[in-house]
């Protein structure tokens, strides 16, 4: 009995059974970093350039492979080509290998949900803002080619570095234009419809859609009528970006009845908080479009178009020194009502707090453009199109702040 338990132990730790990766030619595949329902992503190396890369290889079992899983992966590929943008993941290269489908692609650090698991509402609110703005980006970017993400979450936002976010997984997304990709995947091997997204980001009229569908499909009555009538516009986008960032804030999803972030974080703008409460509507109509969320925060959505790295290094300085103008200006007149709150009668304590506030406030927001303007040394254009936007967005904040503060 004790030989032969003992030869089993010994047997056991020989046949161990290593991880094994798929060949792909030209990289050199570490370990795995990541898994969804149709493909995995491994850590990997490109042997000629000699760079670590994301790997998204297909599972080996959606490979079987079915006509529609080649087309959704082909068409991820498509879509992230047609892509160029600093906010959007960048995609390196594509191909077979031995019939293996990958995609290599940029490497990130981490992702925003792992940053809200281990962080919660410790994540610092600039960095959100940062993040905020650059998906904001993104986003307008995809809609303005008439591509929909249809997944969009806090794991598919990935940071490359401290600063540097980007949207990512464009496995489910569609082109506005292609009817036949559906809110729900319809094969013929499924019984019920499966919803694309992720339960709690999806936005109302999807989840109320795919409810209309299954009653319907039960009753008999044709599937080809609900898909037409059920089509996922730039809206549900905007609904997912919207829960996004409010559980990014606050650590928690929102409820059926908005809850100002500024209860979870008081120094938030009220400009965002407004912005983020529209985004949540539960009418799809009354959310505002990428594009429209930029213009609200006083940015310009079409920068990129036709500015050079050398013309967004002279804005920067340009916007520095506009910021540094409006609070020289208004020096004084905090300076002078500073200087009454000595004089000021105990009927005015209000006007004392008030002053107080605005003061505070505003150090706090000198504090962030100060560690913003630090990062021009070390990002490259185009990634610090972001420290210009945010520049541009807290003028405006500080503009309201210094108004209604000294009024």
């Amino acid at each position: 009995m004790t030989i032969r338990i003992s030869h089993t132990r010994k047997h056991s730790k020989k046949s161990s059974p290593q991880q094994s990766f798929p060949y792909i030619r030209g990289y050199r595949i570490m370990k795995n970093i990541g898994e969804g329902a149709f493909s995995v992503v491994y850590l990997a190396e490109d042997l000629f350039l000699k760079r670590k890369i994301a790997l998204k290889v297909m599972k080996s079992q959606t490979l079987s492979y079915s006509f529609e899983d080649r087309e959704a992966f082909e068409r991820e590929v498509k879509i992230l080509t047609e892509l160029n943008h600093p906010y959007i993941i960048e995609i390196y290269d594509y191909g077979e290998s031995r019939g293996t489908y990958y995609i290599a692609m940029e490497l990130a650090e981490t992702d925003l949900n792992k940053l809200i698991k281990t962080k919660g509402r410790k994540i610092d609110s600039k960095i959100l803002e940062y993040t905020f703005i650059q998906i904001c980006r993104a986003l307008a970017e995809a809609h303005k080619h008439k591509i929909l993400h249809r997944d969009i979450k806090p794991s598919n936002i990935l940071y490359t570095s401290k600063y540097i976010a980007k949207l990512a997984d464009f496995s489910v997304a569609k082109l506005v234009s292609e009817e036949q990709y559906t809110t729900y995947i319809t094969q013929s091997t499924k019984s019920s419809p499966t919803l694309v997204g992720t339960p709690g980001y999806i936005a109302p009229e999807v989840v109320n859609n795919i409810t209309k569908y299954t009653q319907t499909h039960t009753l008999g009555k044709s599937r080809k009528y609900i898909e037409k009538t059920d089509i996922y516009t730039e809206k549900a986008d905007i609904y997912s970006l919207g829960v996004t960032f409010y559980e990014a804030f606050t650590g928690t999803l929102p409820k059926h009845e908005y809850h100002s972030i500024r209860i979870f974080r008081r120094n938030i703008p009220k400009i965002l908080d407004e912005t983020l409460k529209t985004m949540l509507s539960p009418e799809p109509d009354d959310r505002p479009t990428a594009e429209r969320i930029l213009k609200d925060l006083g940015l310009d959505p079409e920068i990129l178009k036709d500015t050079s790295a050398h013309e967004l290094k002279y804005m920067i300085e340009a916007k520095k020194s506009e910021v540094k103008g409006l609070l020289l200006s208004k020096l004084q007149e905090i300076e002078d009502y500073l200087s009454q709150v000595q004089s000021l009668a105990t009927s005015d304590s209000s006007k004392i707090r008030r002053i107080e506030r605005t003061v505070r406030k505003v150090e706090r927001i000198i504090d962030d453009l100060f560690e913003t303007t630090q990062l021009t040394s070390k990002i490259e254009f185009p990634l610090n199109i972001f420290i210009l936007d945010y520049l541009t967005y807290k003028q405006e904040v500080l503009k309201n702040i210094l108004k209604e503060g000294l009024s």
